[in-house]
């Protein structure tokens, strides 16, 4: 499931947020993704980074190795990707 919600940021044509998931076996998928200049390109500071070291630890503590998370810049957007278990609700499982 994926949906686009009207977004302006530091890009002058403007854009869309995207939010993307998905289930794959008993793991949860959310990618969001904002339109964003390169970091070549952007102005100031791209930030500390504070918030996605504290998720990346939250997710850690709570999932151990089982939860995974990626950032990074690609093709126009800033995307952040989730991966988390959940708990099965199919029946035998």
């Amino acid at each position: 499931y994926e949906i686009e919600l009207p977004f302006l940021f530091k890009v002058p044509a403007g854009g869309a947020v995207t939010i993307g998931l998905r289930m794959d076996d008993d793991c949860l998928h959310l990618t969001v993704g904002n339109p964003a200049p390169s970091p070549i390109e952007g102005e100031g500071s791209s930030g500390a980074g504070h918030a996605q070291r504290s998720i990346g630890l939250r997710l850690a503590h709570a999932f151990g190795g089982r939860a995974r998370m990626a950032a990074g810049w690609d093709a126009g957007y800033y995307r952040c990707e989730l991966q988390v278990p959940v708990a099965s609700t199919r029946a035998g499982h």
